[in-house]
């Protein structure tokens, strides 16, 4: 295989969707900042300074500073952690808000969990294939579209839903957001089979679940059964 020049612009295309991330949450985060509860910000912490040590990391691989990449690696998993456990934190106070319909919420939580399971699979195939760079780097990438998946549904409703006054329901911008993540993973696939004639798990894996999520979404939105085992789960 030829040898190329491992994740050169990585860093710079991961600025892209950190700043649909930050400003999807402009509304319901950034806005109410100082009424939030703390669980909130917990949550947002860990997840952003996740997300810039994924930024950092390819960087640092490109300047040959290993140390500071494998220091860091060791950082990032109490991040991940941290990004979990906040993250589960959340759940209980979206079950119980009563200005969300019921539909829309057990289609949050859907989203919200299918995203989570996505972020844990990825970290964990991410360190055990901590030798093979090729596979660790895109594992590791991975996790950004797990993020994505929450973040882009809300940045379709705001600031794109104002701009080109988009009149769109829940559901359809879920489908929206699907697909774009679907198309955003399939392009990396094609660049992957393109340069190395290699079709790597991590997004094949991410463009698998968005079929499923997709096909599954309304009916989980509106079953009943969801929304009760959520509630017996989570105790409210």
């Amino acid at each position: 295989m030829k040898t190329t020049k491992l994740f050169p612009k990585t860093h710079l295309w991961l600025v892209i969707p950190f700043i649909i991330i930050i400003t999807s949450f402009y509304p319901s985060y950034w806005t109410k900042f100082f009424s939030v509860p703390f669980r909130f910000h917990v949550h947002g912490l860990t997840a952003t300074c996740w997300y810039i040590l994924v930024i950092i990391q390819p960087y640092l691989y490109q300047r040959n500073n290993l140390r500071l990449h494998r220091r860091l690696g060791l950082a990032g998993l109490f991040l991940a952690g941290g990004v979990i456990f906040s993250a589960l934190q959340l759940l209980p106070f979206i079950l119980s808000n009563p200005n969300i319909p019921p539909n829309i919420v057990n289609g949050i939580i859907y989203l919200d969990i299918v995203a989570l399971g996505g972020f844990v699979i990825s970290v964990y195939l991410g360190i055990r294939n901590v030798k093979n760079t090729r596979v660790h780097g895109r594992w590791m990438i991975a996790t950004v579209f797990w993020s994505l998946l929450p973040a882009l549904v809300r940045f379709l409703n705001f600031p794109v839903g104002e701009i080109i006054d988009l009149n769109m329901s829940f559901t359809g911008l879920v489908y929206v957001t699907n697909t774009l993540v679907f198309l955003a993973a399939g392009v990396i696939m094609l660049d992957d089979y393109r340069k190395e004639k290699v079709v790597y798990k991590s997004f094949s894996f991410i463009a698998i679940v968005m079929v499923i999520v997709t096909l599954t979404y309304s009916y989980v939105a509106e079953s009943s059964f969801w929304g009760n085992l959520l509630r017996e789960m989570i105790k409210i």
